[in-house]
C-alpha cells in the first residue's frame, strides 16, 4: 500500500519547545490554519523554559479544531491528580482537544536534579491517572527501550518510538510493543509514531551549514534514544561506548537549543558517527529530499503518524511562522487536510 493510499491515516502533529508562551500560540494558530492535526507543547528543563499548561490552555482558547496537549510531560513533577483535573477542565472549555503525552521523565527531571519514575510505579500512575480523567481524554506515550515498548503495548492507544528516522529500530521497537499487547490481551490497535526535527534549506548550499547548527539537538535525540539501552534500535555496536562516552558530558543548560554549543560538539573526534547521529534525528535538506525521506520512512516503517520539530530560520515570532509556513508547503501533500481519521481514542 502506497502512502497516498493510506494518507488519510497518518496524522501529523507539530512540536514546540516554550521558549515564549506568544510565540507558541501562534505557532498553534498557523499549525491549525495549515491542516496539521496537532500540536505538542513540550513539558521540559523549566530552569530554561515556560510552563506548559499555561500555554496549552491559551491554545485550546484561540483554536477551534486543531489537538493540544503537553508532549511530553512525566509522573514525578506533577501527581496524577493534577493532570486529572487539569483534563478534566480542558474537557469543559474544548471537548475532545486535549491529549497528554506521557514518558517517564527527561529534561523535565534530570534538569533540576530528579530522577525519571520507575517503569512499574509509571504503570501505577497511569491506572491512577484515569480514574480522574476524562474517558475520551488521549494518553499517549513517548518511550525509547525495550521495557518502556512493553509498558506501552499494554497500556497505550499512541506510542511515540523515540529512536529516530531510523527504520530498523522503529519496526523492531512496534514489534516488540505490539508482542506485549497481544500477550496483555488488549484488542485494540497500537499507533505507532515517530519524531523528527525539520531544518528546510532554500538550496543545496545551505546544508552543510544546517547541519552544524543542528549537531547539538542530534545529541539532545541521542541522550533520549539510548540512555539507557541500545537493544533493538539498529545501533552499530562499535558505537556503543563512544555514544555512552559522550552521553555523560551532555549538558543540560543547553538542552533543545538550535544552534552552536556544547552538545554540538559532544562527537567532534568521530565525525561518522556525529554525522549518521544529525541524519537519523533530523530532516536537513531542500523541501523536496526532506519529504521524499519522510514519505519514504512512513511507508517503510508503517507509521501512523509523525510529529515535526520545525527550526526557525531566525527567531522570534516572525521565525517560527516561517518555519512553520514551510514544513506545511514541505509536506502538505502528506498531509490529510480534511476528513482525516480524528477518532478520540479511549
Amino acid at each position: 500500500m502506497t502512502l497516498a493510499e493510506r494518507n488519510r491515516d497518518v496524522e501529523f502533529g507539530i512540536i514546540t519547545t516554550l521558549a515564549s508562551t506568544k510565540q507558541a500560540v501562534e505557532m498553534c494558530r498557523a499549525a491549525d490554519a495549515a491542516g496539521f492535526h496537532r500540536v505538542g507543547v513540550s513539558d521540559t528543563a523549566p530552569k530554561i523554559y515556560h510552563a506548559c499548561y499555561p500555554a496549552v490552555t491559551a491554545c485550546l482558547l484561540q483554536t477551534e479544531r486543531i489537538s493540544v496537549g503537553p508532549y511530553v510531560s512525566n509522573p514525578v513533577t506533577r501527581h496524577w491528580s493534577v493532570h486529572g483535573a487539569t483534563a478534566r477542565a480542558f474537557e469543559e472549555i474544548a471537548p475532545g482537544r486535549f491529549f497528554l503525552g506521557m514518558a517517564t521523565g527527561d529534561g523535565a527531571v534530570h534538569s533540576v536534579g530528579l530522577r525519571p519514575c520507575p517503569l512499574g510505579k509509571f504503570e501505577e500512575y497511569i491506572r491512577d491517572l484515569r480514574t480522574v480523567m476524562p474517558e475520551r481524554t488521549n494518553i499517549p506515550m513517548a518511550f525509547s527501550g525495550i521495557k518502556g515498548m512493553e509498558v506501552a503495548g499494554r497500556l497505550a492507544n499512541e506510542l511515540t518510538i523515540g529512536t529516530g528516522l531510523n527504520v530498523g529500530a522503529l519496526r523492531e521497537l512496534a514489534r516488540r510493543a505490539r508482542a506485549s499487547r497481544s500477550a496483555a490481551g488488549v484488542a485494540a490497535p497500537l499507533k505507532i509514531w515517530a519524531s523528527t526535527a525539520v531544518y528546510l534549506a532554500e538550496s543545496e548550499s545551505e546544508v552543510a551549514d544546517l547541519r552544524r547548527d543542528v549537531s547539538g539537538l542530534a545529541s539532545h535525540g541521542a541522550r533520549f534514544a539510548f540512555d539507557f539501552s541500545f537493544e533493538g534500535k539498529n545501533v552499530p555496536e562499535k558505537y556503543h561506548p563512544i555514544i555512552r562516552s559522550g552521553m555523560m558530558r551532555y549538558d543540560f543548560a543547553y538542552h533543545g537549543r538550535f544552534g552552536d554549543n556544547p552538545n554540538g560538539h559532544l562527537f567532534d573526534e568521530h565525525p561518522d558517527l556525529k554525522e549518521s547521529l544529525i541524519d537519523r534525528f533530523a530532516l536537513i535538506g531542500t523541501p523536496e529530499r526532506c519529504a521524499a525521506r519522510l514519505e519514504a520512512t512512513i511507508r517503510e516503517a508503517e507509521l501512523d503518524g509523525v510529529w515535526l520539530m520545525p527550526a526557525p530560520r531566525q527567531p522570534g515570532p516572525a521565525g517560527a511562522r516561517a518555519s512553520l509556513a514551510a514544513a506545511a508547503d514541505a509536506f502538505g501533500h502528506l498531509i490529510a487536510r480534511s476528513g482525516a481519521s480524528r477518532e478520540i481514542a479511549r
